[in-house]
């Protein structure tokens, strides 16, 4: 006799986290199981509630693409490129967890401490990895700035900025800059450069 399917617990957190993002957190766990293909004493045994169950689906993700693109070692004259692909990386960071942060607080238990877990939580990740570079660059002497953190920070925050509004489905406004993601990310690090980038780095002119 064959033996029955494993389901691990990843799998059980993606169906409830697609079940809850579409339906709320009154969603009933036997959809849950229904779409995971487990019987509901399974997800109580393996997650004891289903508050439990709600908060480590909709808990952020470590963000590992971006922590090892903003460690990873970068060439020289290639600083800017690197800026615009972690730039890119953040919005698909956000996207992923920004839906999971709105959701978790219309939920009365609702407390950071559930959603950021770890010993180090992911905001404090990516801004550590990110002041990380910031801080090669200046070294190798690629930009200039005496305040690494904040330009770390202005990167993650603008790209935040861009999720958040564009989940608002926020309409543009004539003469605003358009939807293309990659050019947005493209022109807010031009501006950057143009701040922080040592003399002779200057980002070239956006079309």
């Amino acid at each position: 006799m064959a033996r029955p399917r494993t389901i691990d617990d990843d799998q059980i957190l993606d169906a409830a986290r697609a079940v809850f993002l579409a339906d709320g957190r009154g969603a009933p766990t036997s959809a849950v199981a229904q779409r995971a293909g487990v019987s509901e004493g399974t997800i109580f045994k393996r997650f004891g509630s289903k508050d439990g169950l709600f908060f480590a689906a909709m808990a952020v993700p470590d963000p590992t693409e971006v922590v090892a693109l903003a460690r990873r070692p970068v060439a020289v004259g290639q600083e800017r490129a690197r800026f615009e692909a972690l730039g890119l990386a953040l919005v698909g960071f956000f996207r992923d967890v920004l839906p999971r942060m709105m959701c978790s607080r219309l939920h009365p238990h609702f407390s950071p401490e559930l959603m950021l877990q770890g010993e180090t939580p992911p905001p404090a990740q990516v801004i550590g990895a990110l002041t990380e570079l910031v801080e090669r660059c200046v070294a190798t002497g690629s930009m200039r700035t005496d305040s690494p953190e904040v330009v770390a920070r202005a990167l993650v925050g603008t790209m935040h900025n861009y999720v958040f509004l564009e989940w608002m489905r926020v309409p543009q406004l004539p003469g605003q800059v358009g939807p293309d993601t990659a050019d947005f990310v493209r022109r807010f690090v031009t501006m950057l450069w143009d701040g922080a980038g040592a003399p002779g780095t200057a980002a070239r002119e956006a079309p």
